[in-house]
Order: structure tokens, then C-alpha cells, then sequence
């Protein structure tokens, strides 16, 4: 798949997938196999975009606020966006930079 230089993993030209296992290098005891399996349920892989003013409705998918979060487990949650209150990546400052 073609994409614009510069657009990859930190900023390079390469885009790597995202696999299973990769949520072994976010948990600290890799002795407890229960972790690892939380892990993958609070990994997010994906999510609609948010933004701090819901007035602008090219920034905001769910009016009145919130947005769909896909987990690396592969179920979705809806979580509300509430300033003040964080959830990531539904959090204050992801809303203040998507509404730059």
C-alpha cells in the first residue's frame, strides 16, 4: 500500500503492523500469563476522532460526546468524553490537539 513519505512508524517511511504479542513489551511480569491477556484489552488500536469543541461536527463523531475505541483484544467500547476525566486516548488533551 502506497502512503505519503514521512507518514510511517515515527515518522519514517516504513508502516509496521501491529501483531499479536506486541503487548508483551506494555506489562511488567512477564511470568503472569493473566496479564498479558489484560494487556491486550486495554491496548487501543483504532478510534474516532474527538475534539474539544463539539461545534465543530468535521472533528466530533458522536455529538454529544464520546467516541468508539477499538482494543487489541478486539472488542469495542463507547467511553464518553468528559473534561477532566481520561480515558485514553478520550482525554483532554487528545481533544485540544485534534482541534488544532
Amino acid at each position: 500500500t502506497e502512503f505519503a513519505p514521512g507518514k510511517g512508524n515515527a515518522g519514517g517511511n516504513t508502516l509496521y503492523r501491529l501483531r499479536e504479542g506486541v503487548e508483551r513489551f506494555l506489562i511488567t511480569d512477564i511470568n503472569q500469563p493473566a496479564q498479558s491477556a489484560r494487556a491486550q484489552s486495554e491496548v487501543p488500536v483504532i478510534w474516532d476522532l474527538i475534539a474539544a469543541n463539539p461545534s465543530s461536527a468535521n472533528q466530533f463523531n458522536h455529538v454529544p460526546g464520546g467516541m468508539n475505541i477499538l482494543y487489541m483484544d478486539g472488542h469495542v467500547a463507547f467511553v464518553r468524553y468528559v473534561q477532566g476525566y481520561s480515558v485514553y486516548p478520550c482525554s483532554d488533551t487528545m481533544a485540544t490537539k485534534l482541534s488544532d
